[in-house]
């Protein structure tokens, strides 16, 4: 497995509310209307259950997420459960002084050596986005 660290995002939510919301997909299910419409044109049939997230992405196909683990308040692990390739998306919460914490994503891939340098900068990039989303979810309106 390769793993792809993000950097640590300020998050100005307490840690319980952010780490309810990430564990519960079904409660990021309202978040999907507030992506922009460029995010939603690459992706379509997005699907939210109380343990999986589905989607449709170009140009891999459908991917679903299930959360395999969950670690109150601090961590929560999704694994591909139908994707082209097994990984794991795990998010992860510090606590941070009165309603404010620090959260980041690891992704562990299970990737052919050889695929490696080809997908490092990509995956890198993608590991980062997730770091970025963290801080900028609405996590009271959600």
């Amino acid at each position: 497995m390769s793993e792809y660290r993000s950097e640590v995002a300020n998050i100005n939510y307490d840690i319980n509310l952010v780490y309810s919301k990430l564990s519960n997909p079904e409660a990021l299910k309202s978040m999907a209307d507030m992506l922009p419409a460029e995010s939603r044109a690459k992706v379509q049939d997005l699907k939210f259950s109380a343990d999986t997230i589905s989607v449709k992405a170009n140009p891999v196909g459908e991917i679903t997420l299930q959360v395999v683990e969950r670690i109150e308040p601090t961590t929560v692990v999704y694994s591909a459960v139908s994707s082209p390739v097994p990984f794991k998306l795990s998010l992860h919460l510090d606590a941070d002084g009165i309603d404010k914490c620090k959260g980041y994503a690891i992704i562990d891939l299970d990737i052919p050596v050889f695929l490696k340098p080809m997908v490092q900068g990509p995956l890198n990039q993608a590991c980062q986005k997730f770091s970025e989303l963290l801080s900028v979810i609405p996590y009271d309106k959600i």
